[in-house]
């Protein structure tokens, strides 16, 4: 049995179909914008997962997409474009005009990079390679930090302190938190939301925290959208899809057929600066 809120999704043909189960009890609480044949994107429960034929989602997790929203865009329509959309609300929330990104060369940290750009926020992006900071510059960054530079921490301190960018997103954790955290102005906050440098956050000074009065934090998507319920709002849905074919669109180095997925993972390892790799179970 199926509660009144939950709905099938269908794979088919690299487009995601809302069905028709024909039972009207089971669409009771579905907004009427969601019909048979509706394309989505979806969140699908913790026990089922979305890597198979039929999904469970709550209709609640759906996003409506546009018939023009092609299956590459819609493939990621969900965890990076509505992280990068939850970290500016959480900006403008505190009246930040600046903030520093980490790993910014990422596929998020690219959408990151426009997103925030298009609505009047300055970032400071810090990356690895020069490959990386020509990247970001060719997709219109305006300041992209080299974290090899031998100048780098000095160069980090000097423009956040002039720009007052007092919000950190920080992806790689362990000992770059803290060393990052450090250069920022006083009363600076760094958010937390992955962990590609380890488990833990290492090495915090006393000092940074008591007397520079900085703080660390995490960042999550679900409690957000929990918080914030916008896959509810019309609006912000019509507005999606148009970033999704825009400033949060998202770059496939390459595709491969469900048969090919270890080519593509090996692929992936060793191209990662490239983009995302798109498994497409129907591809032939």
């Amino acid at each position: 049995m199926f509660d009144l809120y939950k709905a099938f999704i269908l794979h088919k043909n690299n487009y995601l179909f809302l069905l028709d189960l024909k039972d009207q009890e089971l669409y009771a609480n579905v907004p009427q914008n969601f019909t048979s044949g509706t394309r989505v994107s979806f969140f699908a429960g913790a026990t089922t997962g979305s890597f198979s034929q039929f999904a469970l989602s709550d209709w609640r997790g759906l996003i409506k997409l546009d018939d023009d929203v092609t299956f590459e865009d819609a493939a990621s329509a969900i965890v990076n474009p509505l992280t990068v959309v939850g970290m500016l609300h959480t900006t403008k929330e505190h009246g930040v005009q600046a903030v520093v990104h980490n790993a910014a060369a990422s596929a998020l940290g690219r959408q990151f990079s426009r997103y925030f750009k298009d609505h009047g926020v300055q970032v400071i992006n810090i990356v690895r390679r020069q490959q990386q900071v020509d990247l970001l510059l060719s997709e219109g960054a305006e300041i992209v930090l080299n974290e090899t530079s031998e100048n780098f921490l000095q160069e980090l301190k000097e423009l956040s302190q002039k720009l007052n960018a007092t919000f950190l997103f920080e992806p790689v954790a362990g000992e770059t938190t803290g060393k990052l955290l450090e250069q920022l102005p006083n009363g600076s906050t760094a958010f937390v939301y992955g962990f590609l440098g380890g488990n833990y956050v290492n090495n915090i000074s006393v000092e940074l925290l008591a007397f520079q009065n900085k703080t660390i934090t995490g960042w999550w998507l679900t409690p957000w959208l929990r918080k914030n319920q916008i896959l509810q709002k019309e609006e912000f849905l019509s507005e999606l899809n148009k970033l999704l074919k825009g400033s949060l669109k998202t770059t496939y180095a390459k595709q491969f057929g469900l048969a090919e997925i270890n080519e593509a993972i090996q692929f992936y390892q060793n191209n990662q600066t490239q983009g995302k790799v798109l498994i497409r179970p129907f591809k032939q």
